[in-house]
């Protein structure tokens, strides 16, 4: 097998590298994730690739399941600190001029979030299938494209969701969680 460097060989440069694609070794960061399920993985899988489709349906309804479940786990817990670090940067978000910059702000913001409510539910592995799916949707939600007024509906559903878990309403954040979910659904169905 042949590794071939951007330049190299015949001078063709990246052409080189997609014309003889076949021949290249390519880290996977995955290759765990194959070692572990019977099924091989489909498009819209690897990080990196923007979840389209029926991919982001499936990731979608898999988050309704996780997401809706770790805040009626009976072990939930979340820290006054997390929320109160959490109602801060959503308020500065809605707060400040969106620009373009402001999409990886955007997403590492609202991943933490997801993450930490997963985390929340004391269940190890609802943490680590919200990790992975944080992975899969990096590039799709740093090229954030639905707008500043979509931004403003996120941190406020967001806002909403910890202030019900703040008292101790996880019922009904549950539910807003799913409305949260299933709005951001919506909206990227009419982006893809």
């Amino acid at each position: 097998m042949r590794v071939l460097e951007a330049g190299h060989e015949d001078g063709a440069g990246f052409g080189c590298i997609c014309h003889r694609i076949s021949s290249l070794v390519v880290w996977d960061p995955l290759t765990e994730r194959r070692s572990d399920s019977s099924r091989p993985l489909r498009p819209g899988e690897y990080p990196g690739i923007q979840l389209r489709g029926r991919a982001r349906e499936e990731s979608y309804d898999f988050r309704l399941l996780i997401e809706c479940a770790a805040i009626l786990s009976p072990d939930f817990s979340l820290s006054a600190d997390w929320i109160r670090s959490m109602r801060s940067r959503h308020e500065a978000m809605l707060s400040a001029a969106w620009t373009d910059a402001s999409s990886g702000t955007l997403f590492e913001m609202n991943a933490e979030f997801h993450l930490g409510i997963s985390a929340a539910s004391g269940n190890r592995y609802i943490e680590e299938a919200m990790n992975r799916q944080n992975q899969l949707r990096r590039l799709s939600n740093y090229n954030w494209q639905r707008g500043a007024d979509r931004v403003a509906v996120t941190c406020r559903e967001h806002l909403e969701i910890l202030e019900r878990l703040e008292a101790g309403d996880n019922e009904v954040a549950a539910a807003l969680m799913r409305k949260h979910l299933t709005g951001a659904r919506g909206t990227s169905k009419t982006k893809n």
